[in-house]
């Protein structure tokens, strides 16, 4: 069974590319294994580290990796890779925004997560202080489409990665507002919109 149904089908009809799917797989697998071993050093080492932080652990190196379990649910996987692009990885961008990484475990856990956490937010914050020290354009409104992006003329770059689009979503549905790219502030609402 393929991971992603609706991307993978079309290239098993490509010579060169048939294995791909699964070097990718394979290599993310290890990358996640590598993030399992620096994880269990951070904590001390596998001595002591009870299952439930175990699963905690891997459960957060996953979301963070853009690979989120279901749960229970894990066999509607199949009708979701059909009507979404990547839905285990939309819903590990929602699980890390949320910090779910450090709901679970135990303490030892919830700190390590929340060390990540800060270095993550750290790196993106240098990158902004890097953006306004070159003079770059930075929307600070999350009501447009550019919220947390630094600009140059034509070029976009954006530190939030995956995140920023949820972002913007949850705060135009809080505000009813949207913003163009020409700057002005548009309602949403039908019952702001007059006809």
């Amino acid at each position: 069974r393929m991971e992603e149904g609706a991307m993978s089908r079309w290239v098993q009809r490509i010579p060169v590319l048939k294995a791909s799917p699964r070097m990718f797989t394979t290599y993310m697998n290890g990358v996640r294994m590598n993030l399992f071993e620096a994880a269990l050093k951070g904590l001390g080492g596998p001595e002591g580290l009870t299952t439930a932080e175990g699963r905690a652990l891997a459960q957060g190196i996953n979301d963070s990796t853009g690979r989120a379990n279901l749960g229970k649910r894990e066999g509607a996987i199949v009708f979701l890779n059909r009507s979404f692009f990547s839905p285990r990885l939309q819903l590990s961008r929602m699980r890390m925004l949320l910090g779910v990484p450090m709901w679970r475990g135990s303490n030892r856990t919830r700190k390590y997560f929340a060390k990540q956490y800060a270095r993550a937010l750290l790196s993106v914050g240098v990158m902004y202080a890097l953006g306004k020290l070159a003079e770059f354009d930075i929307e600070e409104d999350p009501r447009s489409s550019d919220f947390g992006k630094i600009r140059l003329r034509n070029t976009r770059v954006d530190p939030l990665g995956a995140f920023q689009q949820y972002i913007v979503f949850l705060s135009r549905q809080i505000t009813g507002d949207t913003k163009t790219l020409k700057g002005e502030v548009q309602p949403l609402r039908p019952r702001q919109i007059p006809f």
